[in-house]
């Protein structure tokens, strides 16, 4: 399946959702059934009797008058600029009020992630680049180190190790492939575990882990990016304190969404979230904005993949049910669940199932 494709198909969705003519729960079936056949997602939906074709034409009407909003690429900083002693070489990524740069300071490659004057005003954390500082102490393979960190007339600024250019985002990689190998979920879910497991023993909380954070190295490394660098969703001041709820809504643990500050606990929630995408090609709990997905956090438990995805042991669940328990009491700390991981490997390698994925979707 096509990047595009994918893309379309979740719009839809999760529209939909956002209508109340589907169920997040129906939307994750109907996305992990589709690796499964080869319908366009539409009929599927008919298909499977979760949308009507008066709905889906309802849905496409809904999308042509108030589209998805558009991310501003409005940002500091420009390529070929140098800021902070950094050459920004190319520009790897965007979002409002924030660019990141490959670059080079006094022959050092690195990254520079800028931000604007106004980013905390626009909803960026206030102990963002707090917590980034206090990273600079830390030293572990499965984080990216912390250069240097501060504010300048241009506004907030990171300096962090570079990661080898052949690097990808793993959010990249799973627009472009669906899901990854079992093999490889479990590994990258290991290590991710491993560096969240440095943050807190450091007294420090990610608050803002997803898969456009986690940048996988040629070697096979891992490391986690941007501990405490996170928005405040749209909607936000409705389910706690202004300036208390932060991160992206589909990774967001349930304490968070009653108003309670993160904590490891939630950060391990934020790790079933992306250890369910990457094994399965979806996320547990799928919607277009903050208002869709609390509910479903809050509430609803995790549609078991191995129902749909005929190979999938459901031993996977069993770990994912862990690390999403409503009670952060009952999630696993990071050290218990990278050994989790472990024992999950070695089940699946035992049993032989590993090589039936496929680290793509079927076209």
């Amino acid at each position: 399946m096509q990047k595009n494709d994918r893309e379309a198909d979740l719009t839809l969705g999760r529209r939909a959702v956002r209508l109340q003519l589907l169920r997040g729960p129906d939307l994750v079936r109907g996305l992990l059934e589709q690796s499964q056949r080869r319908l366009p997602f539409s009929s599927l939906l008919v298909d499977l009797g979760l949308l009507f074709e008066e709905q889906i034409a309802q849905v496409g009407q809904s999308l042509i008058d108030d589209p998805p909003g558009v991310i501003s690429r409005l940002g500091p900083g420009e390529v070929g600029e140098v800021h902070l002693g950094v050459r920004c070489e190319r520009l790897l990524d965007q979002a409002p009020g924030l660019r990141l740069f490959l670059g080079r300071r006094e022959q050092e490659p690195v990254t520079l992630t800028l931000l604007a004057t106004d980013s905390i005003r626009e909803g960026l954390w206030v102990d963002a680049l707090e917590t980034a500082r206090a990273q600079q102490r830390l030293a572990h393979p499965n984080l990216l180190d912390v250069l240097d960190v501060g504010w300048s007339e241009a506004g907030g600024f990171m300096i962090l190790q570079r990661h080898e250019p052949r690097s990808t985002f793993l959010g990249r990689l799973l627009q472009r492939i669906g899901r990854l190998k079992l093999s490889e979920a479990i590994r990258v879910g290991r290590e991710v575990a491993r560096g969240l497991g440095a943050l807190h023993s450091a007294g420090l909380v990610h608050r803002g882990l997803n898969a456009k954070n986690v940048v996988l190295l040629p070697g096979g490394g891992v490391r986690v990016r941007n501990a405490g660098l996170c928005f405040r969703p749209e909607g936000a001041d409705e389910y706690g304190p202004h300036g208390l709820v932060f991160g992206d809504p589909h990774y967001m643990a349930p304490e968070c969404l009653a108003g309670d500050p993160p904590n490891p606990a939630s950060d391990i929630y934020a790790l079933g979230v992306l250890f369910y995408e990457m094994a399965t090609g979806t996320r547990p709990f799928e919607g277009e904005s903050l208002a869709d997905l609390a509910p479903q956090q809050l509430e609803l438990p995790p549609v078991d993949p191995s129902k749909v995805l005929r190979d999938l042991p459901p031993e996977v669940f069993v770990l994912c049910q862990r690390a999403l328990a409503k009670d952060p009491s009952q999630r696993p700390g990071a050290a218990t669940l990278a050994t989790q991981f472990d024992t999950l490997e070695a089940m699946i390698s035992r049993s032989g199932l590993t090589m039936k994925f496929q680290a793509h979707r079927p076209d």
